[in-house]
C-alpha cells in the first residue's frame, strides 16, 4: 500500500502517516506533532481553498476519535503548527483564521500530493515454496529419469537381438551356399570303402621220384 505525503511551497514535506514534519531531503530530521495536529493539518488540506468550519474541525479531528473536544486544544494544535511550518523557512501564512467561521488553506499555498509506493520485494525476500510442492518436482524428474532409462535399456537389448538375428541368417546363408557347390550322395556317406584282397602266392611242390 502507498504513503501519501504532501509536499508545502517546494520545501517542507507533511507526513500524516508518521505524524511529522521536516525539510525537504532532510527526512532524518523530523519534527514530531500529536496525532491531533497531523489530523487537523491532514482535513484543511484535502479541503485547500475551502473554509472549515470550527464545528467541523472539533468533530472530525477529536470528537469521531472518541476524544474531548474544545477551543483550547484547537488552538494549541493550529498554534504548534504555525510555529513548526515558520521554523523550516515558510513565512507565509500557510493556515488562514476566518473570525468566526473556521479555518482555510489558500488556494496561493502550494501543497502537492505525493504516493510513495513501497519498495520492491527482492528475490530473496520471496517465500520458500512448500517443502511438499518440492519433494512432488523431485519425485516427477525421479521418474521422468527411469522411465528415460528403462527406454534406454529396452533399445540396446533390441539392439543387440536384431544383430544376433542378422548373423544367424548370414551364417545359414553361408552354410546353404557351400553346400551347392560341393554335394553330397548318401550312398557315398553310407558305403564302406571296399576292401583290398591280398594277393597270394601259390607255390607248388613236386614229390621226389
Amino acid at each position: 500500500m502507498s504513503q501519501v505525503i504532501y509536499r508545502i511551497e517546494e520545501s517542507v514535506i507533511f507526513s500524516p502517516e508518521d505524524t511529522g514534519l521536516y525539510r525537504q531531503n532532510q527526512a532524518d530530521n523530523v519534527v514530531a506533532i500529536s496525532n491531533a495536529a497531523a489530523r487537523l493539518f491532514t482535513l484543511l488540506i484535502k479541503n485547500k481553498g475551502n473554509i472549515v468550519e470550527r464545528d467541523t474541525i472539533l468533530e472530525k479531528v477529536w470528537d469521531e476519535y472518541g476524544l474531548q473536544a474544545s477551543n483550547n486544544n484547537l488552538n494549541q494544535c493550529l498554534s504548534t503548527l504555525r510555529r513548526i511550518i515558520k521554523n523550516m523557512g515558510i513565512d507565509k501564512n500557510i493556515i488562514e483564521t476566518i473570525p468566526k467561521v473556521g479555518l482555510r488553506i489558500s488556494h496561493a499555498v502550494q501543497i502537492e500530493e505525493i504516493n510513495l509506493q513501497p519498495p520492491t520485494r527482492l528475490a530473496a525476500d520471496t517465500p520458500p515454496k512448500p517443502v511438499g510442492h518440492t519433494r512432488k518436482k523431485i519425485k516427477k524428474k525421479l521418474f521422468y529419469s527411469a522411465l528415460l532409462v528403462g527406454l534406454l535399456l529396452m533399445l540396446s537389448l533390441f539392439l543387440n537381438v536384431f544383430h544376433l538375428y542378422n548373423n544367424l541368417q548370414d551364417s545359414q546363408a553361408s552354410l546353404s551356399l557351400s553346400q551347392s557347390y560341393f554335394p553330397l550322395r548318401h550312398g557315398e556317406l553310407c558305403a564302406a570303402p571296399p576292401t583290398e584282397t591280398p594277393l597270394l602266392t601259390t607255390l607248388s611242390f613236386s614229390k621226389p621220384l
